[in-house]
C-alpha cells in the first residue's frame, strides 16, 4: 500500500520523475509543456496519444510529426474543451482559432513513422 500511495504523490507533484515507458497515456499538455513531453516520450522510449496545437511554425512541432505513428487528426476544439490550466473556469484566448492535432506518438525508435 504503502508504495502505491507513493507512486500516487508522485504522480500529483512531477509526472517528469515517473518512468513512461509502460503507460498508456492521453496527454493534452498545457502548450508550454509540449517540448519537454516530447523529449520525456523519447527519453523514455514511451508512446502516447497527444493532443497539441497546429503550429507548424513552432520548433516542436516538426519533431512531434517525426514521432507520429499514423495519420493524425485535425479538430476544432470546443469552448469547453480549451480552458486555462490555471483558470479553468475561463476559455482559452485561442480556443476560436486554434486547430488541434491529435496523434499516436512514439519515442520509440523501431517503430514505423508515418507522417502527416
Amino acid at each position: 500500500m504503502y508504495l502505491i500511495n507513493l507512486i500516487l504523490l508522485q504522480l500529483l507533484l512531477n509526472a517528469f520523475t515517473l518512468n513512461w515507458t509502460h503507460f498508456n497515456a492521453y496527454i493534452f499538455p498545457p502548450f508550454s509543456l509540449i517540448p519537454r513531453i516530447l523529449q520525456k516520450l523519447e527519453v523514455d522510449a514511451a508512446e502516447a496519444m497527444i493532443v497539441v496545437p497546429y503550429w507548424p511554425t513552432q520548433v516542436w512541432y516538426t519533431k512531434m510529426v517525426h514521432m507520429l505513428v499514423g495519420k493524425p487528426m485535425f479538430i476544432q476544439p470546443h469552448i469547453e474543451n480549451l480552458l486555462l490550466p490555471n483558470k479553468p473556469r475561463t476559455k482559452h484566448p485561442l480556443w476560436d482559432k486554434l486547430t488541434l492535432v491529435i496523434g499516436f506518438i512514439s519515442g520509440k525508435n523501431s517503430s514505423v513513422k508515418v507522417t502527416a
